[in-house]
């Protein structure tokens, strides 16, 4: 999903899209009321993403301002409310130099390519008053959803993120927003006359009922600015026999923070990994590469990685691009921010690439991940997603080499240091060459022994030393 794509969605459902609003009123009209609960009348207000206008007229602004991405849907919103203002705008270039009362972002998330980069446009326009009121489809409906639009039920969706509330919170968080409130509505979203209104006003909200509801909301505040601190950065590359991969690797590293040394870790090559890495270093003194006579695993490249490094933040980075190297940009500025102590990367968020990652190994991954969120108290949706970062500091106390990744062992060690973590979301890529190096069973089996250990260091163990005390 790019914004071209998205863009090229709407200006062709343009000519429908009335019509299709039309079929679905209900739920329109469920949005309608969501929004108006938090935004009294008579107030400024920007909506992005605006549509035709609907949502935005509906909460009576004194001053309404809309922007879209396509130029088709903005002539309908002007032909339909000229007493309102629109312009066709992409939100990760706004144009906008004046601030609001309130934001609208009605059913946007879905549709954005970047949630973190958008959210920082969207800051610019908000002061430490301003309400931002969010509502977007919760994901366990997607399957009903592409059911009915197959049978041409429903509006085309097009180019979709589908993100559950708690992910939606964490993103956020970590892009400078406090939460006021966040919840479920309309768990009903087509009208059947005398259930519809009865079930969503007095049953909806009832226990786990709740999340089964078709629309996800959050209200939100731009938080104080964080002044943030510049350290220090070492990027560790661990790599093996990505000869193909590692040059664009490391010309897409960014710059980060007041110096940045690049650390590749060959463990144990047998192409040309290590002779391309060499020629590189010898035309930049910030490159360092330290080589292990034959495979240890990637725990163990990371560990000799942290040992040689001298930044005061250590980024983690793999080489098979499957995460773009521009990326760790944003890893560095929420340490760098305050706003966590360990980030960990989530490829759980945005659509992936086709054969990104295996059908078995996505299912790995969730249920592992599940099961560390339990182990943790703290959500982590992608507990393998290599790309990492932490101070310094904190990385000395963690040992790694109990598994082949050092993926759990890091995390692991946060947990038992207290450490804040939090996710951010990568754009994750199909490989352009080479295999993966994860096999299912071998290493699933070892996955599942670590999740025993864990099990033992952060529920047994710490129980049985509470009993004993007692």
């Amino acid at each position: 999903m790019d914004a071209s794509s998205v863009k090229n969605h709407f200006d062709t459902l343009a000519k429908d899209y009335d019509n299709w609003k039309k079929k679905s009123w209900y739920y329109y009209l469920q949005l309608k009321q969501l929004f108006a609960a938090h935004i009294s009348p008579g107030q400024k207000v920007l909506e992005v993403g605006c549509g035709t206008g609907d949502i935005l007229a509906s909460v009576a602004p004194r001053t309404g301002h809309g922007i879209d991405i396509s130029g088709e849907m903005i002539k309908l919103a002007r032909a339909k409310h000229q007493d309102l203002s629109f312009w066709q705008q992409n939100v990760y270039q706004l144009r906008l130099r004046q601030t609001y009362d309130a934001v609208i972002l009605c059913d946007l998330i879905d549709h954005l390519p970047d949630i973190y980069q958008a959210l920082h446009q969207i800051r610019q326009v908000c002061t430490p008053q301003t309400k931002v009121v969010v509502s977007t489809i919760n994901p366990i409906w997607e399957p009903v959803l592409h059911l009915t639009e197959k049978i041409g039920m429903k509006m085309p969706e097009g180019p979709h993120n589908w993100v559950p509330l708690p992910d939606l919170i964490n993103i956020f968080e970590i892009c400078g927003f406090t939460i006021e409130q966040s919840g479920y509505a309309a768990l009903i979203p087509k009208h059947i006359l005398g259930l519809s209104n009865l079930v969503n006003r007095h049953i909806s909200q009832l226990g786990a009922l709740k999340h089964l509801a078709f629309v996800e909301y959050l209200v939100s505040k731009k938080a104080p600015k964080v002044k943030s601190k510049t350290y220090s950065t070492s990027i560790i590359i661990p790599v093996f026999n990505e000869a193909d991969n590692i040059t664009p690797c490391i010309k897409q590293v960014p710059r980060l923070g007041k110096k940045t040394e690049i650390i590749v870790v060959d463990d144990g090559s047998t192409d040309k990994t290590n002779q391309i890495v060499r020629k590189i270093a010898k035309k930049n003194k910030a490159i360092t590469l330290i080589t292990f006579p034959k495979n240890q695993g990637k725990a163990r490249a990371v560990a000799a990685g942290f040992a040689r490094a001298r930044g005061q933040i250590l980024l983690i980075l793999d080489a098979d691009m499957t995460v773009p190297p521009q990326e760790l940009t944003c890893f560095y500025e929420l340490l760098a921010e305050n706003r966590a102590d360990f980030v960990n990367g989530t490829r759980m968020v945005y659509p992936m690439e086709k054969q990104a990652m295996r059908y078995f190994h996505l299912l790995g991954n969730k249920f592992f991940s599940s099961f560390f969120s339990w182990l943790l108290n703290q959500r982590v949706t992608d507990t393998l997603c290599g790309t990492k970062a932490l101070f310094k500091k904190d990385a000395r106390k963690i040992i790694l080499g109990n598994e082949p990744w050092g993926d759990f062992d890091l995390l692991f060690g946060a947990a038992n240091l207290q450490l804040r973590i939090k996710e951010y979301p990568v754009h994750y890529k199909k490989r352009q060459t080479g295999e993966s190096k994860m096999h299912a069973i071998s290493h699933g089996l070892r996955l599942l022994y670590m999740c025993g250990v864990g099990m033992y260091r952060l529920k047994i163990r710490p129980f049985a030393e509470k009993l004993w005390k007692h």
